[in-house]
């Protein structure tokens, strides 16, 4: 996945769950009458936890098709734990324990969007001067 996509997804799972009645914690997706649903990209889902934002997120822009959407979690997981395992499934955990946190509020989800949004826009411009250097 490219840096832009990557950013893509991000932007667009952040404004899926913009509004506090979008997001949710404990499952990946709920329908409207917050009923848990196995799958971020159901039809019926019309909330979302951080993980299960990104799923919808990849699934719409890719319209459909299967591409690589670990960019984009391993950005939150960076925001989150910095110094963190670089193995995927310990960043689906630790961005899914952070968004299902007792404590966690919907403005702290946003914040850690956010917060990736600019890392990745921000290695979107230094790999810009990079390339304008060598060329």
């Amino acid at each position: 996945m490219s840096l832009k996509s990557t950013l893509c997804v991000l932007v667009e799972a952040r404004r899926l769950i913009s509004v506090p009645g979008s997001w949710t914690k404990g499952a990946v997706a709920r329908d409207k009458e917050g009923e848990a649903l196995g799958l971020a990209g159901s039809r019926r889902a019309c909330r979302w936890c951080a993980v299960g934002a990104v799923y919808r997120a990849h699934v719409q822009i890719s319209d459909g098709t299967v591409f690589d959407d670990v960019n984009a979690l391993r950005a939150l997981s960076e925001v989150i734990a910095p110094q963190g395992n670089p193995n995927e499934s310990a960043w689906l955990n630790t961005i899914s324990s952070v968004n299902d946190a007792e404590l966690t509020r919907h403005k702290d989800v946003l914040d850690i969007f956010d917060a990736a949004i600019s890392a990745v826009r921000k290695r979107m411009q230094q790999n810009r001067v990079e390339q304008a250097a060598v060329a």
